[in-house]
């Protein structure tokens, strides 16, 4: 098996590939290296005139851009959407672009329909889990399917013959053995260490026991390449049961999650001009229409008030002259709009990395009671924490949804004695920073027990905490421009 295997990549290696593998290598060294810069991958995109001219029409289309602020050049695409987005931008067109040259259409366009999706799915289970790791596990999961593009797109005569042996076979992977004297899986194998692509994806092929990031990746796949048998199918409830376990949430709710996957998917491809999604999009899982109905009139709700609340902070800004005023409406429209139990904007030590809490409201403490902000400080005094958490929220600088597979992570010292006090298993955190400079953070949370947050309430709640930051750099210009006019 080995011989034929090395035989095969070695044809496509050296005679009919050089452009995609030079591409794709290239791309996975950006991935890998730290000090990689913007500038390093532009400078690959920009070799390629049409990949370019591509990137910038995506990059400006409705699902990668809403704001519709136009984006003329690939430097400026890394500013606004960011540097790892670009980046696998890049990587998905030069698949596609491999696809959609060669033939046969039909096979091909399957193959990258489900690396794609596993791509999406593998991503937004690890985005809860393990956030850190996003690009590294697109990366992965889109290259899932590897040696099964290329096969198709370069079947060296073979292809007629395998499309027969797997009408004759139950088994996809005997029929390729047969036919070919390895399986497809393991042409991926052998193209990945070949091409020094993904060594994350190499790991979550072999056998052994998985770690969390490879775990995403392998439920991903499994419910791309199950849908070839049904949504409904045995094969897609099982993967969907894994995810669910991967989540630690009911399976009602991972599978919400996963054909949420599966839309965003679908649109994800229609961005790249990809014409084959009809497959992606999951049944309808109400199958009622009062139900449905009834889910559409509270999505409409939920939707209204953070509308709502959203024009009030706005009003309140432009006539800015309290910040703590500012602070108490952004926590209040965060706990009414989104059902949150707690709801707290706490300051944090820039050196230490340690929170004292200012404003608290939901049903534990009542914020409008002077005791209860002097009971909770007192609660806390002496309580010591290495403040891992904090500081990678303020490090990363963006939003940070916790779950409590998250939480296995983290020792309990890791955590400061705030967020052990408040003890959701689950919460949300929005860092407040101005010029870079960590100064508090907002926090939401709802009691155990109750409804996982969904990904709209994760970013409904972004929205409305931004709030927060404004109202801090608006203080921060009010202050400057005093001190001028004190100075004149």
């Amino acid at each position: 098996m080995i011989d034929k295997l090395q035989i095969w990549i070695d044809k496509l290696s050296e005679q009919q590939l050089p452009a995609f593998a030079h591409t794709a290598r290239s791309l996975a060294y950006v991935s890998r290296e730290n000090d990689s810069s913007a500038e390093d991958l532009s400078n690959i995109i920009l070799h390629d005139t049409a990949m370019t001219a591509r990137i910038l029409r995506i990059a400006n289309s409705a699902h990668y851009n809403p704001t519709g602020k136009p984006i003329k050049t690939v430097s400026y695409a890394t500013v606004v959407l960011g540097f790892e987005q670009v980046r696998n931008i890049a990587l998905t067109i030069a698949m596609i672009d491999t696809v959609l040259d060669a033939e046969p259409q039909q096979q091909l366009q399957m193959e990258m329909v489900s690396a794609y999706h596993a791509a999406v799915q593998a991503q937004r289970l690890a985005k809860k889990s393990d956030p850190e790791a996003l690009e590294a596990i697109y990366i992965a999961a889109l290259l899932n399917r590897l040696g099964s593009i290329i096969f198709w797109c370069f079947p060296f005569g073979k292809g007629n013959e395998l499309l027969d042996a797997y009408r004759e076979n139950d088994s996809g992977e005997q029929a390729e053995r047969r036919v070919l004297g390895f399986s497809l899986n393991d042409l991926t194998g052998g193209l990945i260490s070949e091409w020094n692509l993904s060594e994350m994806l190499r790991k979550s092929m072999m056998p052994s026991r998985k770690q969390e990031q490879e775990q995403a990746i392998a439920i991903g796949s499994g419910i791309a390449n199950g849908i070839s048998r049904g949504w409904l199918s045995d094969t897609v409830e099982k993967q969907i049961k894994r995810a669910g376990v991967y989540l630690s949430v009911p399976v009602v709710d991972a599978k919400k999650h996963v054909y949420a996957s599966a839309r965003v998917a679908a649109e994800g491809l229609k961005s790249f001009g990809f014409p084959q999604i009809h497959s992606l999009l999951p049944p309808n899982e109400l199958n009622a229409n009062d139900m449905a109905d009834k889910e559409q009139a509270l999505k409409l709700s939920k939707f209204q008030d953070e509308l709502e609340i959203l024009g009030r902070l706005t009003h309140m800004l432009s006539q800015f002259t309290d910040l703590n005023v500012t602070l108490m409406a952004v926590l209040e429209g965060i706990h009414h709009a989104l059902k949150m139990d707690q709801v707290v904007f706490a300051l944090v030590n820039a050196k230490t990395y340690r929170l004292q809490a200012k404003r608290v409201i939901g049903n534990q403490w009542d914020a409008t009671t002077a005791d209860a902000q002097i009971d909770i400080m007192n609660i806390l005094k002496g309580e010591q924490s290495t403040g891992k958490l904090v500081k990678q929220l303020f490090t990363v600088g963006q939003p940070m949804w916790h779950t409590a597979r998250q939480g296995e992570k983290y020792k309990p010292q890791d955590l400061d004695p705030l967020l052990r006090k408040l003890a959701a298993k689950e919460f949300l955190l929005h860092p407040i920073l101005l010029k870079q400079t960590p100064v508090g953070l907002v926090y939401g949370a709802r009691k155990q027990g109750e409804e996982s947050f969904t990904e709209n309430e994760f970013q409904s709640f972004c929205r409305m905490a931004d709030y927060s930051t404004v109202a801090f750099a608006l203080l921060a210009q009010k202050k400057s421009a005093t001190q001028q006019m004190d100075n004149k």
